[in-house]
């Protein structure tokens, strides 16, 4: 008979736990190649057959502490951007995928290891998504997945790491933008006509990139290769430190005279040396190009003895100040009683401001009356236009959908739809939905009526027979 070891029952379970979706593995880590964050939640809602807003809504929003409630439209258009970078939205985006995969690192798909040194967090994210042709139609042809990679998503890379060929923000065919959020973009394809993205006519036609370009392509591509070691560099006593030992080269040793040198502003390169003041990224960008010092190499302490001649550059004109005489402020007050006697127009304080050739916090410092009625006039105005619109645009819905009906007796939202397109209205618009519909019910208590009033006459009639 078989012995059997009755005490391995109790030993605890060595299996790890479960994950809750698919632990994929982040994509060239490590490299200038690094997948972003936001390209890796798309890669997993494709792994999963899921559309990526449903999947973001119903798996990732209820496991984060995103408090986007009824605006998941406005977070998808206005903050999804800053997930790729050193935000609020990227370490809990990167925190809720590692819980949910179990997978680790997932932080190296976004700049978080640089948000003690720079700010602000949206400042490194793009408007748009852009992408490299050419690293798309390789994936295609390989038959890999498609890798967003994180240095396209950061402001100021403008070249591919391989390919050295400008990025791409536009549709080939239908030369749109794409969204950050989409089904579309783990396929590589555009959101609007589905055309994709690899297409790589035209690449040779593109103007070269500068060396302001070059450098910062070169930069960005270090800052994303350096991954999480980069929280060993990145924090403000650090720059401070390597500010004073540039300055100790290129100019007299001090942090004036290197502001001088590179035509930066003497407060500002101060202020970051003591830590008062963190650097944005494109500041940042800027200055390590003037001293051709990248930011990791200055942080790391990786520069000659030597440092290159900085490069020279004209301090920027300060903008001519517009003093409030008393003959400018009378004209000014002639021009906004003028404006606020017509109904039918409005102006607004910012093209009146522009017009005298001051700005609008200029003008409303200065002259806060007249900023008030110029700003009242312009939200009436507005709402007598938006309510006049609205009345035409009703009795419109209500003609279209009367000729409709003297062609047909069957009248479907979806005929009325296609009826109200071709008058460029939409039945989603609240106003032209109910006068639409509204009038529908009428015709149709008409015909009913009609149909009432004939059955009762060829009753009568058979009566009087």
């Amino acid at each position: 008979m078989t012995d059997f070891n009755y005490a391995l029952w109790d030993e605890e379970d060595q299996y790890s736990e479960r994950s809750f979706v698919y632990s994929l593995t982040l994509a060239g880590r490590g490299t200038p190649q690094q997948e972003a964050l936001l390209g890796y939640f798309h890669r997993l809602a494709l792994a999963h057959q899921v559309p990526a807003r449903t999947f973001f809504r119903e798996v990732v929003l209820p496991a984060s502490a995103i408090q986007a409630g009824k605006h998941l439209t406005s977070f998808y258009s206005k903050y999804s951007k800053t997930c790729n970078g050193y935000g609020k939205y990227a370490s809990t985006l990167s925190s809720t995928l590692m819980t949910l995969t179990r997978a680790t690192g997932l932080e190296d798909g976004t700049l978080l290891a640089w948000a003690p040194l720079l700010s602000p967090p949206s400042g490194a994210a793009k408007s748009s998504p852009e992408w490299c042709p050419s690293c798309l139609h390789h994936s295609l042809e390989t038959g890999g997945p498609i890798i967003w990679q994180l240095a396209w998503a950061i402001v100021g890379a403008t070249d591919c790491s391989v390919h050295l060929t400008r990025l791409k923000d536009s549709c080939i065919r239908c030369g749109l933008k794409q969204r950050f959020v989409s089904d579309a973009i783990a396929l590589g394809r555009c959101v609007h006509c589905s055309a994709f993205l690899g297409f790589r006519e035209g690449l040779l036609d593109d103007e070269k990139s500068g060396a302001r370009d070059i450098f910062a392509t070169r930069s960005i591509n270090e800052m994303v290769m350096l991954g999480a070691d980069a929280s060993t560099y990145a924090a403000p006593e650090i720059l401070g430190y390597r500010l004073g030992q540039v300055a100790s080269i290129v100019s007299d040793g001090t942090l004036p005279g290197l502001a001088t040198a590179v035509a930066f502003d003497k407060g500002i390169v101060s202020r970051w040396a003591r830590g008062e003041a963190k650097p944005g990224l494109n500041y940042l960008l800027e200055f390590c190009f003037r001293i051709h010092i990248t930011p990791v190499k200055l942080l790391k302490g990786e520069f000659p003895a030597v440092v290159k001649t900085p490069r020279q550059y004209k301090r920027p004109m300060r903008r001519p100040k517009v003093a409030i005489t008393y003959p400018f402020a009378t004209q000014l007050v002639r021009e906004v009683d003028r404006m606020v006697r017509d109904d039918q127009t409005f102006v607004t304080a910012k093209a009146l401001a522009a017009k005298y050739g001051i700005t609008i916090g200029y003008f409303k410092y200065w002259l806060p009356d007249q900023y008030q009625r110029l700003t009242e006039h312009r939200r009436l105005v507005q709402m007598r236009l938006t309510r006049t619109k609205a009345i035409q645009e009703a009795s419109l819905a209500r003609e279209i959908v009367r000729q409709l009906a003297e062609t047909s007796h069957h009248l479907p939202q979806r005929k009325i739809d296609a009826a109200l397109c071709l008058h460029k209205l939409s039945i989603l618009d609240r106003n032209v939905r109910e006068a639409a519909l509204n009038e529908r019910d009428r015709i149709r208590a008409e015909w009913a009526a009609e149909a009432i009033g004939g059955m009762a006459h060829e009753t009568k009639k058979d009566r009087s027979g």
